[in-house]
């Protein structure tokens, strides 16, 4: 059941807002029994303070079960989220019914229609903010994000009010007391449901730090439950206290309309900032260091090699486990070809222009001895998401060695990145492979390349793709230092009709063929086929970094690309 609602996450979060505009017309003509509004209608009860925690402790327990099954515990801000929400619930579920005074009961029914709804919710705030966000968005880059500043401010306002609104309510009568009175502290000196004001504020604030869809259903879902029964309290208070309510009108939720129009305007304020969010390891602070050895027959040195992904070494001849570790793969190569095993490095890390490290990527000649025989082969550094399968058992046709492309459901904005750039043969071009040597006078450039693609499977295992977006740029001078936050837009849909089109940037790369694994764990093309529409949302991701534009074997020689703090703009 819920890998089926999380497959059809879109249609949960359009049915829990649909219900909530039932519910919202339905508690105009029917009143939740509970609290003031209590009746033994509603069916068989349970003490008031049991039936609260039983309530609201299941979405308690889910989201922190969630959190343990999907999320990345590296991820600060996804604990953050979590602690927030787990903030609120546990004050819901074992310190607010605590505090409650009287005997009143609660109906079984309430009870669980609560749980339904705490656990439908539970699964729709976990499902996006655990599950299924798009990879790099919650990096540590967001706390300093407007809507994660602004939200964070207006939940713990919200708290703040909800909390000390259940306080002056808790403390109208003194023990023994039986009147009713009507609250006037605080916010109640303005509205009549002060405390529902305070929960809405508060949900509205954590729509905001999460900036996601499933916070903004949760949020309406909140005014759809309270905003009816607010009213309720203002029309009974009206009839029990007439004289006060005429001398001092008060509103039933929202104290003036410009207390509510900065919720309004926030979404649309924190809308125009462009965020930037890192890609998975896109800093280049941590690499994995791989010793490994090669064949006696090629003189038995153990070489070194990297991968961009967490700090590690390896000191074995063994496949790196690309998926379970990191999106990125480089041109660094593990290879055993006819029992020979040998190694190839052209992507090291580096200093960037603070002292961290950066990525640098040599477009350089590879040489060793066999038997004698010098042999000779030129190879450009490049990193890509996706992964190699290792050892790689031949230089033939080396794309169809690795699988391109990582699932993305984002839709940024832009690529941005750091870069530094060295042309020191620029004019020549040299294609060398093994005993095939030859040096053409032509241009060379580093490339880079953003590739958004919708793609689906067919009964056969081949892999179809649409294009949805596309970023893609030569860098054709040398630098004399740093280039910082250099920007590649993204254009969606057909990038033909853009007049920042190259013909590069026409499906299918440069007329080159990528690979994948299909279901059937065989690897095929990817047949790029067409131009998705502007509205589409990817499936997977192509990025791509490289030292030359040529295909393999061939580029300028001594072309160094070095990058960091690679980015999304959204």
């Amino acid at each position: 059941m819920i890998d089926y609602l999380l497959d059809n996450f879109n249609w949960l979060l359009i049915g829990m807002s649909i219900t909530a505009v039932v519910v919202f017309v339905s508690l105009f003509f029917v009143d939740a029994g509970y609290g003031k509004f209590y009746t033994k209608k509603w069916g068989p009860t349970v003490n008031n303070k049991l039936g609260w925690v039983l309530m609201e402790a299941p979405v308690f327990v889910l989201m922190l079960l969630f959190y343990i099954v999907w999320a990345d515990k590296n991820a600060i801000v996804l604990l953050l989220f979590l602690l927030l929400f787990e903030l609120h619930y546990f004050h819901r579920s074992f310190i607010f019914p605590f505090l409650l005074r009287g005997k009143s009961r609660m109906p079984l029914a309430i009870v669980f229609m609560g749980v339904l709804f705490n656990s439908l919710n539970a699964l729709m705030q976990a499902g996006w903010l655990f599950y299924l966000a798009p990879q790099g968005i919650y990096t540590a880059e967001w706390l300093s994000s407007p809507q994660f500043i602004v939200g964070t401010i207006v939940f713990f306002a919200g708290m703040g009010i909800n909390m000390h609104s259940d306080y002056v309510i808790r403390h109208l009568r003194k023990p023994g007391d039986t009147h009713h009175y009507l609250p006037d502290r605080g916010l109640y000196r303005y509205v009549t449901s002060a405390n529902y004001y305070g929960e809405f504020v508060e949900w509205c604030g954590f729509a905001l730090l999460t900036w996601s869809w499933s916070g903004a259903v949760f949020a309406l879902w909140t005014f759809a439950n309270l905003g009816p029964r607010a009213h309720r309290i203002y029309k009974r208070y009206q009839a029990e206290f007439p004289d006060q309510m005429a001398a001092r009108p008060r509103k039933r939720m929202i104290p003036y309309v410009w207390m509510l129009l900065p919720l309004l305007f926030i979404p649309a304020t924190a809308s125009t900032q462009t965020i930037k969010r890192y890609v998975p390891y896109g800093k280049f602070e941590s690499w994995t260091v791989r010793d490994l050895k090669e064949s006696v027959i090629i003189g038995g040195k153990t070489k070194r090699i990297y991968n961009i992904g967490p700090t590690d070494t390896i000191c074995e001849n063994r496949a790196y486990p690309y998926n379970a570790r990191t999106p990125w793969s480089s041109s660094n190569a593990y290879a055993r070809v006819a029992g020979v095993t040998k190694t190839s490095c052209t992507v090291t890390p580096d200093r960037s222009w603070d002292g961290s490290l950066c990525a640098r990527l040599e477009t350089k000649y590879e040489e060793l001895k066999v038997l004698g025989i010098n042999i000779k082969i030129l190879v450009s550094g490049c990193i890509f998401y996706g992964h190699i399968f290792e050892p790689i058992p031949t230089a033939n046709s080396p794309y169809s060695l690795m699988h391109w492309g990582t699932p993305f459901t984002g839709r940024p904005k832009a690529l941005v990145f750091d870069y530094r750039s060295a042309m020191p043969n620029k004019g020549t071009v040299t294609k060398c492979k093994i005993t095939s040597h030859k040096t053409i006078h032509a241009d060379d450039a580093h490339e880079v390349t953003l590739v958004l693609q919708k793609r689906w499977e067919d009964k056969d295992g081949n892999i179809h793709a649409l294009r949805v977006g596309t970023a893609m740029t030569h860098i054709e001078k040398p630098t004399t230092g740093w280039i910082k936050n250099f920007r590649v837009p993204v254009i969606y849909g057909d990038a033909r009709k853009d007049p920042a089109y190259k013909d590069y940037m026409k499906l299918g790369p440069k007329g080159l063929t990528y690979y994948a694994k299909n279901s059937k764990g065989k690897i095929v093309e990817i047949q790029e086929e067409g131009w998705a529409s502007p509205d589409d949302t990817p499936t997977h991701a192509m990025l791509m970094f490289t030292a030359s534009t040529y295909e393999a074997f061939v580029g300028t020689i001594g072309n160094t690309l070095w990058l960091d703090n690679v980015a999304l703009e959204y």
